[in-house]
């Protein structure tokens, strides 16, 4: 282990994608969904759009399977923009504004995985609330390993406002800790299964199979402004996988 040596990013995505430090995913995990494409992400005014297209989704775009062949539709595809470098311990922080249709979950996380480690702090959305999807909560993650992990649904406001909203945690290796913000505020610290790992940042929308509810809509946008990235000097490990060359994200 060492210090953090990663430098300060900021991406202003309403100027557009550096592509020396972003790629877009070409990717399917998990069951029951068509994976996500390049062809679901663009620019507007806004930033950086990333699309959902729910089980009413009728167009051209097709899905792929986990072998990135190409299936017969494009129902169940998301979009994610994934870091070309690897992050270690800092101040994650996004201005985002969510898909607002349940099925499909919009998300912003890091990630490390080499089959039984699995260094990963998770922002998702909707969270659940008695076991039922709902925009009035968060999901809030921290994995270590495939079985190890703590997972907290985190109350928050105004979700369905249909505004801007800043999402941001703060993770922490001296000591331990990941503190979630919303809007600026403390919503939650989790403290155990805290990843040492130095991974890459994601985000953008993809479809669970069953948790974030059904997805009876044709298509639905997540809309990013910008990312910030500031580096904590706390202890580290470097990561010795390259995602993005080894297990073919693009």
């Amino acid at each position: 282990m060492k210090m953090n040596d990663c430098k300060k990013i900021v991406a202003n995505f309403e100027e557009g994608i550096n592509f020396n430090d972003w790629v877009i995913m070409n990717h399917q995990w998990g069951t029951n969904n068509g994976g996500c494409i390049p062809e679901n992400l663009s620019l507007n005014e806004e930033g950086l759009i990333l699309k959902a297209n729910g089980d009413l989704y009728t167009g051209q775009i097709k899905g792929i399977n986990h072998d990135k062949v190409k299936i017969d539709n494009g129902k169940r595809t998301g979009a994610v923009l994934m870091s070309r470098n690897t992050l270690g311990p800092g101040r994650f922080e996004i201005l985002m504004k969510p898909c607002l249709n349940y099925g499909v979950c919009s998300a912003f996380w890091t990630w490390y995985g080499d089959g039984v480690l699995n260094h990963e702090i998770d922002v998702e959305i909707p969270g659940c609330l008695d076991d039922i999807p709902s925009f009035e909560m968060m999901r809030n993650n921290t994995w270590i390993t495939e079985n190890d992990y703590e997972k907290h649904f985190t109350k928050i406001d105004n979700l369905l406002d249909g505004n801007y909203h800043k999402f941001r945690f703060d993770w922490h290796t001296t000591p331990k800790k990941v503190e979630f913000y919303y809007d600026d505020k403390l919503v939650n610290i989790c403290t155990t299964n805290i990843p040492t790992i130095k991974g890459n940042i994601n985000f953008g929308v993809w479809f669970p199979n069953k948790w974030a509810g059904n997805p009876n809509f044709k298509t639905s946008d997540m809309c990013v402004k910008y990312f910030k990235y500031t580096p904590f000097p706390e202890y580290c490990e470097e990561n010795k996988i390259n995602i993005v060359n080894e297990q073919g994200l693009i």
